[in-house]
């Protein structure tokens, strides 16, 4: 089962809202699903391709949402099938026909090694702790900004609004 894809498109609007949050809500399962949802409803979270829904008992806080399509998507899926054919179409070949070399074997082997690889990453990135710390990290991501964005604006101000400088004294041409 292929985890869910998103991106974080935080909107300037809800930086100020952002800032009052208390962080630390985001380390309890019910506010790491209030705040994911939060953002998920202000359509700052945008699913790619694979999407999870859970909306309402919120397990690992994928709701339903708005869905990008990838363009890739396709290509991804006929390469998968592809390269799944090939290796089973060289094993098969090896059940009634002529056996393989070393060569080959050792090929198969590699492609079946790379394979499973694949797949293992896949699966420990679709557990539902790899998906809450992911949502987590997109939570501190999403305060980062609103405090990145309020020191920016500060500053700004604080150059703009300041004092004006002391007019220089006048020159004394006397002598």
């Amino acid at each position: 089962m292929p985890s869910p894809s998103f991106t974080l498109d935080a909107q300037l609007r809800f930086h100020d809202k952002w800032l009052k949050i208390d962080l630390q809500r985001a380390f309890s399962p019910e506010g790491l699903c209030e705040m994911w949802n939060e953002m998920v409803k202000d359509e700052e979270i945008t699913f790619n391709g694979e999407e999870s829904a859970h909306p309402e008992d919120c397990t690992d806080c994928f709701g339903t949402t708005q869905k990008k399509d990838e363009p890739n998507d396709k290509e991804k899926k006929e390469e998968e099938e592809t390269s799944t054919s090939v290796h089973h179409s060289i094993i098969e070949t090896w059940d009634w026909g002529r056996q393989p070399d070393e060569t080959e074997l050792k090929d198969c082997l590699l492609v079946l090694v790379d394979d499973q690889q694949k797949l293992s990453a896949q699966m420990a990135k679709s557990t539902l702790s790899a998906q809450r710390l992911r949502q987590r990290l997109v939570i501190l991501e999403r305060y980062l900004i609103s405090l990145s964005h309020s020191m920016m604006e500060e500053k700004y101000k604080v150059r703009w609004k300041g004092p004006p400088s002391p007019p220089l004294p006048a020159a004394d041409n006397k002598r």
